[in-house]
């Protein structure tokens, strides 16, 4: 347990612990850059979407574990080892957005909970996280650049 921040770099996810400032994993599943990245409230799952259109869900307490154990390894890990065990962590890729994604925000319900994100692509879509699909689709006139929701 602990408190960590996050922040896109380019295509990547860097994770760093807040206590030491260290890094502690860097992620790197987009194939452009990082637009958004946002937890789940619950701490379980680290979201990140990006200019790809795609949005990544990967499972926080894993990516932290591995993180930590790469830290600490007498061995350097050869680099698809590395892209393995980063797709071990991940949960779920979403990729029906069509361009690069603006928002994401994270709802209540843990592993039950919906994730809502915007794009460019003129669309707003809310996500079950259990399962990985999008259960609603709304098409908006512009492009939202930013997303909010209630606790209702």
């Amino acid at each position: 347990a602990g408190t960590y921040y996050v922040g896109g770099v380019r295509e990547r996810v860097h994770v760093w612990d807040s206590a030491t400032g260290n890094q502690v994993c860097v992620l790197s599943q987009h194939y452009q850059s990082v637009s958004a990245v946002v937890f789940s409230p619950d701490s379980n799952y680290l979201i990140s979407g990006g200019e790809d259109g795609i949005i990544l869900v990967w499972k926080f307490s894993l990516v932290v574990s591995a993180g930590y154990m790469s830290q600490f390894s007498l061995f350097t890990v050869p680099q698809s080892i590395q892209h393995e065990c980063s797709e071990a962590r991940l949960k779920f890729t979403l990729s029906e957005h069509a361009l690069p994604i603006t928002s994401l925000v994270c709802g209540l319900g843990g592993v039950r909970g919906l994730l809502y994100s915007a794009s460019v692509d003129h669309s707003c879509k809310i996500w079950d996280l259990l399962r990985g699909l999008c259960i609603a689709t709304i098409p908006i006139e512009g492009v939202a650049t930013c997303l909010a929701t209630d606790v209702l």
